[in-house]
């Protein structure tokens, strides 16, 4: 939960701005969006169903509204 409210895990997004030649910038998931932390945890629509299916639509909701880790941090 840390690397992810402080924006650090590997996605695709970050992999390009460390340098690393990425074809696809693209969501595994949906092929929609870029693959950011927030698109693919929070946004992406094959993910918003697995929000739902646990009942925690309403943390989800929350999570989209952050903008810093702080906030982020909270929720979570």
């Amino acid at each position: 939960m840390w690397r992810l409210a402080h924006n650090t895990l590997a996605m695709k997004d970050i992999l390009c701005m460390r340098g690393m030649a990425i074809e696809n910038h693209n969501c595994f998931l949906c092929n929609m969006s870029n693959e950011t932390a927030k698109h693919l945890f929070v946004e992406c629509h094959e993910v918003k169903q697995v929000w739902r299916e646990l009942e925690l639509e309403h943390v989800r909701q929350r999570l989209t509204e952050c903008n810093t880790v702080d906030s982020t941090l909270q929720v979570l």
